[in-house]
């Protein structure tokens, strides 16, 4: 599996940038979780752990490249509606 960064860049919403891969082949995504969003999908992750939980998701789904650049978790859902219940299967 492609290696996954998070950092946090600000919080009420969270916003988190996410990198995937290493080197010339990286792609970089803004994963935004709101307060609503965190209390549906969160589970028993932090938010930072439900940024790269759901990048982790969308790579089994498309390649990082074609994934969108800025979305939310609502986006997620409403492109795989499996997502809240597996969501937290790609915490680690």
């Amino acid at each position: 599996m492609l290696k996954i960064r998070v950092e946090e860049l600000a919080r009420e919403p969270w916003e988190f940038s996410v990198v995937v891969g290493e080197g010339p082949t990286t792609s970089e995504h803004v994963v935004v979780i709101s307060d609503e969003e965190f209390e549906l999908y969160g589970g028993n992750m932090e938010p930072r752990e439900l940024a790269k939980a759901t990048v982790a998701f969308l790579l089994t789904q498309e390649k990082a490249e074609d994934m969108g650049d800025h979305f939310t978790l609502s986006d997620v859902e409403k492109e795989f509606p499996e997502y809240p219940e597996v969501v937290e299967d790609y915490s680690e």
